[in-house]
């Protein structure tokens, strides 16, 4: 990769940051945000690993009802915390006999509600999901907070980090935690 090439990328990277920013008046009242990052998890059980490993999350946001200071927003998340297959086939002795089995990757489906700011940059929101580790008909609720900033780039994108944490009540006779930080891109 040679000079030209790095200057051409910032040139180009500059001047889609020099196009206008839409008025928060002229947004879209729709949003689609895709962000990755990192994830942790914990359990109240017995598994091998904490859940460390690749996030994803897409989330479709709707503003609601606005006023002078902000407003009201329902979005719909799809997220993920893949877990990283392990290597290691040894069979760790559990507490019940058995091997000691591998912390769940758990998908989650999420209607989340909450507040943005009267720009959209900033954002918090909660609600109740669902997650299973295979058939969706034994899914399990679950309950999610995000929190989420977002900065302007170019026209109606913005570049947007975000908070996550997951709380399954009750999943195979535990509960699970799981945490997420990342970051991504808003079009609005």
């Amino acid at each position: 990769m040679g000079t030209g090439f790095l200057i051409a990328i910032i040139v180009g990277f500059a001047t889609q940051l020099s196009q206008p920013v839409p008025a928060p008046d002229d947004r879209w009242p729709v949003s689609l945000e895709i962000t990755m990052g990192y994830g942790v998890g914990g359990s109240s059980g017995e598994y091998r690993r904490s859940g460390g490993g690749p996030a994803v999350d897409v989330l479709v946001a709707a503003r609601l009802r606005s006023t002078l200071r902000g407003a009201w927003v329902g979005a719909v998340s799809l997220a993920a915390q893949p877990i990283l297959v392990s290597s290691d086939d040894r069979c760790i002795p559990a507490s019940d006999g058995g091997c000691v089995p591998d912390f769940p990757g758990l998908p989650v489906v999420s209607l989340l509600g909450g507040w943005e700011t009267a720009g959209g940059a900033q954002r918090v929101m909660v609600g109740p999901g669902l997650t299973t580790e295979v058939d969706w008909r034994k899914s399990k609720l679950v309950w999610v907070l995000r929190v989420d900033g977002a900065l302007p780039m170019t026209g109606r994108i913005s570049m947007v980090g975000s908070i996550r944490g997951t709380l399954v009540p009750s999943f195979q006779g535990a509960s699970f935690r799981q945490g997420s930080l990342m970051a991504g891109l808003r079009i609005r």
